[in-house]
Order: C-alpha cells, then sequence, then structure tokens
C-alpha cells in the first residue's frame, strides 16, 4: 500500500422513520473527517488520532477552511 491510503468517517444524522415502515430510514450527511493512514514505506499508521470535521461534501485533501466546524472524530487504528 505505497500509493496514498485515506480514511474517510462520515457522520450521519437519522431522519424520523417513515410513518408507513418502522425500519425505513433515511440519514443525512452532516460532517466528515478524513485522515492519510498510511506511511511513505507502505506501513500502516497505527494509533489514537483526532481529526477535525468539516461540513459536506467530502474532500480527501485541501479542505476548505471556512467548511471546519467545531467538532472533531476521535479514532484508534489498531
Amino acid at each position: 500500500m505505497k500509493k496514498d491510503l485515506y480514511l474517510v468517517c462520515t457522520i450521519l444524522e437519522c431522519t424520523a422513520p417513515d410513518p408507513y415502515t418502522a425500519t425505513n430510514r433515511d440519514y443525512v450527511t452532516v460532517g466528515y473527517g478524513t485522515i492519510k493512514v498510511n506511511n511513505p514505506d507502505g506501513t500502516l499508521r497505527y494509533g489514537t488520532y483526532e481529526i477535525p470535521v468539516y461540513e459536506p461534501p467530502a474532500k480527501i485533501w485541501n479542505h476548505e477552511p471556512d467548511k471546519k466546524t467545531n467538532a472533531t472524530i476521535k479514532l484508534t487504528i489498531s
């Protein structure tokens, strides 16, 4: 895996269930965060990271500063 490998975390908000069926639900993307998970030698980066959350649409890099929210995602790669 020597090419760039990214993990994209999407934050979804569940809308109200369909009144006719209790199982059908729609989800709306409210934010996302990305992190590059491999090193230049192809090994994976392990550890706990706190990544910023941005408003959609999702971009892998060159995030728009005005789309940054006050939220963060804390994740562990093990």
